[in-house]
């Protein structure tokens, strides 16, 4: 059997979460070209206006609603904190976001659409403009969210229950001393993400029980750098950070310097320009 901790691991905000007013721009061009090009759920022009400028009309509409509502989630104290961001949280952000462009759509047809001799309030209506709009909506929020689902799709997510004693047993632990007598960190060579200093303290970031954790013990980063020289995969990329190279999921940059993305992380971690090359090179025969 084995377990596949996906929805509560650090995951890649979507673009448009990001970014809330470059991404209601795409997602207003989306929108608009999506409607107008293919007509999708039957849509259709109001009686007083033409085709065109009605879905104008609701694709700017959707847009703000969906762009008001962002910019106030990421207000609130659970999805504005970026680096507690899960695959939950995503999945729960799309659904509040995609909920307020449907009922922003139903509402706005009162003054789009003929109200002919039947009121438009109703169950029926409402669903019927609520799903339109989720169903295409949701194209281009999902979009977004697949760019990083590679993320989910690391060997080490999963885990046999049967053998977990055995994989354990030949895990390389590692030891930390601090400075102080009676600090000390303990954790598996797999664990380690990166560490950066932080005045007088060094700072760990451990992915640990389906979760990053902090743990700060006090020494220089060199003192902890030189503890750390006999793992292979351990690598000082900048003066203030020692970064796991088998947790580098991406690299951006150019000969003036890079930006590593890791896995389990929404921290970005600086290379300085002269560990370029060695990092490159590393890289290449890390396994």
């Amino acid at each position: 059997m084995f377990r596949f901790k996906y929805f509560d691991r650090p995951y890649t905000q979507n673009y448009i979460f990001r970014y809330p007013l470059r991404g209601a721009f795409v997602l207003f061009l989306f929108l608009l070209l999506f409607t107008i090009l293919y007509r999708p759920l039957n849509t259709h022009e109001a009686l007083s206006i033409g085709f065109e400028i009605t879905m104008l009309v609701y694709s700017l509409g959707a847009t703000l609603a969906a762009w008001g509502t962002i910019v106030l989630l990421k207000r609130t104290e659970w999805f504005g904190l970026t680096t507690q961001w899960t695959m939950s949280r995503e999945f729960l952000f799309i659904l509040i976001v995609v909920s307020s462009m449907g009922i922003a759509v139903y509402l706005m047809a009162f003054g789009v659409e003929e109200s002919g001799e039947v009121s438009r309030w109703n169950v029926p209506t409402f669903w019927d403009s609520f799903h339109r709009t989720a169903l295409v909506a949701l194209v281009p929020f999902l979009y977004f969210t697949s760019f990083h689902l590679k993320e989910l799709f690391r060997k080490s997510d999963f885990v046999s229950e049967n053998s977990e004693e055995g994989e354990n047993a030949i895990r390389t632990k590692i030891h930390i001393s601090s400075k102080l007598k009676k600090e000390s960190l303990q954790f598996f060579e797999d664990e380690f993400l990166f560490a950066t200093s932080e005045g007088n303290y060094v700072v760990f970031h451990l992915w640990q029980e389906g979760k990053t954790k902090r743990v700060a013990i006090r020494n220089s980063i060199s003192d902890i750098d030189k503890q750390l020289e006999s793992v292979p995969a351990y690598f000082r990329c900048h003066r203030a950070f020692i970064v796991n190279t088998r947790q580098i999921k991406e690299k951006r940059g150019n000969s003036l310097g890079y930006r590593l993305e890791l896995f389990d992380c929404v921290d970005q971690i600086p290379v300085s320009r002269q560990n370029i090359k060695k990092l490159d090179s590393l890289l290449a025969y890390v396994d």
